[in-house]
């Protein structure tokens, strides 16, 4: 993998991404839970995800350590994965849950397509701490994830419409609760599905399978 890009850019150049995988983009202020860190870090993916492949996307300084971590890690899942901080400062309750999380993203990467479909969701152009937003990683078959962020707006269920979504059947499973949402078919997806939010997290993150 080649890196290229510096600490200091504030943009990422298709001319950059010709010559290696990855090109940094920002660096974010993620050192305190208070912090705009993860809303940050989204608000850049989604405006560069217009127009630029997500899995190009070096977005820096999200640490591992700074709470809450399912925000850090369901962000994190937008873009080329890096998380910075000392990991020994994990409780052993943190390490058995990012070791959880980060198996089941890369055996779905490993088996799906996730890098052919970016699509943003909720209120996405301006994320704030008012309203929710999220954003869907999928193949062209329909299969991948769906990251959705309550933020500080008292969220408990959202609707997720995605209009160009393709025909089928397809199973979808709550990654935070693990519990299954149900099977859907492509057009009920295409015209809207209600999600009920998991009151104990501050995000959640859907597997969604054939």
């Amino acid at each position: 993998m080649v890196v290229v890009g510096s600490q200091e850019s504030v943009g990422i150049g298709c001319g950059l991404l010709a010559a290696g995988d990855l090109d940094w983009m920002s660096n974010v202020d993620d050192a305190a839970p208070q912090s705009a860190g993860p809303r940050q870090a989204r608000t850049l993916l989604y405006h560069r995800a217009l127009a630029l492949p997500v899995e190009t996307m070096l977005i820096g300084n999200l640490r591992a350590t700074t709470p809450t971590l399912e925000e850090h890690f369901a962000t994190l899942v937008g873009s080329g994965p890096v998380f910075l901080r000392d990991l020994r400062k994990l409780s052993p309750e943190q390490v058995s849950w990012y070791q959880e999380k980060i198996h089941w993203f890369k055996k779905l990467r490993s088996a799906v397509a996730i890098n052919e479909g970016f699509f943003p969701l909720g209120k996405w152009r301006l994320p704030n701490a008012a309203v929710w937003d999220g954003f869907a990683r999928l193949s062209r078959q329909g299969e991948g994830l769906i990251a959705i962020f309550k933020n500080e707006s008292g969220t408990e269920r959202v609707e997720v419409r995605l209009p160009t979504f393709p025909e089928g059947s397809f199973r979808v499973r709550s990654v935070m609760t693990g519990n299954s949402l149900g099977t859907y078919s492509g057009e009920q997806i295409r015209h809207g599905i209600q999600v009920q939010l998991p009151a104990r997290y501050t995000v959640e993150v859907l597997e969604v399978r054939k």
